[in-house]
């Protein structure tokens, strides 16, 4: 992170644990933070959970002479799945990174909510006779760039993406193989991934090659992000969502108050 240390990370005790430092939040950068550890948590236990039910069953395996072609019959709340040992296997060894790329969804989903909140408040505050209706057309423009010029330019805000590119003076970024210092271009990055992600079965196609050609991907591969992504997505977006709430705020005269963010937990 470079000793600017964007995201304000303080040590706990020398060499680590480390958490944020009290941060300024709107209502909507509290419901942010809130959603976000839901998601992270989520994806802690889960994780923490396969990594010991996998060595305790592989354990098990061995003690009772299981093998690949052992049948299976799961039942979870009610509905059952017959399977075998080998399939059981793969199946797990492919679920982390289907965790994974569901938990980054759910981190890019939750930023765009925090953004159509704010949104949504500055046209009702503006007194819009459909807010909804005029957040989605405010919010409609395909690329980040276009969408933030947009918003700076309709409501008025002091969004400089010169000084959103400062405040990541210092912090490696990069998505997909390509390096970038833009913040903008990163989120872009992470739109172009949703994208596929959602509307391309999780496959990479000829479009997302040529422009991320250092993915390691062939057209038609399943996209599996690295484990462990989502912690630095949810990274990442601290410093931005900052620099929004605080230009909606200054903007509409909305409070804000300094809230430790590990402390958000619905």
């Amino acid at each position: 992170m470079g000793s600017c240390n964007p995201i304000g990370i303080r040590e706990i005790e020398p060499g680590g644990p480390f958490v944020f430092s009290p941060v300024l939040c709107s209502t909507r950068r509290k419901e942010y933070f809130e959603r976000a550890n839901r998601h992270l948590a989520m994806y802690s236990c889960l994780s923490i959970y396969s990594f010991f039910g996998n060595k305790a069953i592989n354990i098990e395996s061995k003690r009772r002479g299981i093998d690949d072609n052992t049948p299976f019959l799961l039942e979870i709340s009610n509905h059952f799945m017959q399977t075998s040992y080998r399939q059981l296997k793969k199946s797990y060894s492919q679920s982390g990174a289907q965790l994974t790329n569901q938990v980054f969804l759910m981190l890019y989903g939750n930023f765009d909510a925090f953004l159509f909140d704010l949104v949504h408040d500055a046209k009702r505050h503006l007194g819009s006779r459909d807010p909804f209706q005029d957040t989605i057309t405010l919010l409609s423009a395909t690329r980040w760039s276009g969408k933030l010029d947009r918003l700076s330019q309709k409501l008025s805000l002091n969004i400089s993406q010169g000084e959103l590119f400062q405040q990541y003076n210092g912090v490696e970024m990069g998505f997909l193989g390509q390096p970038t210092k833009d913040p903008v271009e990163f989120l872009q990055c992470m739109a172009d991934l949703r994208h596929r992600l959602i509307h391309g079965g999780s496959r990479a196609d000829s479009k997302l090659i040529q422009k991320y050609p250092d993915a390691g991907l062939d057209d038609g591969d399943y996209i599996e992000l690295p484990f462990g992504l989502p912690f630095i997505i949810s990274y990442f977006l601290i410093p931005f969502t900052d620099y929004i709430d605080k230009s909606f705020c200054d903007q509409f005269s909305w409070e804000r108050e300094m809230i430790s963010p590990e402390s958000l937990i619905t």
